[in-house]
């Protein structure tokens, strides 16, 4: 019988607790592109189209505070439209 590693009973407790997202609970990282010729990295993860929308609709859904640029939430989608390539592509180099 195979024994559960320390990383799949962390991802158990932090699904308990929220903190995991549903879609990765349980999920091992040879089952997840080792050995198949793929990776990904938490940035790709973080940077993925799916998980920025979802991050959007919550601080809309939050009604965010503006931050120390005075955006508000309602100026958020029109800047996020007309710079989302510019944005993503300097989070990668660590740039933001």
């Amino acid at each position: 019988m195979r024994q559960s590693q320390k990383t799949e009973q962390q991802a158990d407790r932090l699904s308990r607790i929220g903190l995991e997202n549903r879609k990765y609970t349980r999920a091992r990282s040879t089952d997840y592109g080792e050995g198949k010729g793929m990776s990904v990295t938490i940035q790709d993860l973080v940077l993925d189209r799916n998980n920025l929308n979802q991050a959007y609709l919550r601080v809309k859904r939050n009604k965010g505070a503006a931050g120390i640029d005075d955006m508000t939430v309602n100026d958020l989608l029109p800047y996020l439209r007309e710079n989302k390539t510019e944005l993503i592509a300097s989070l990668r180099e660590g740039k933001y």
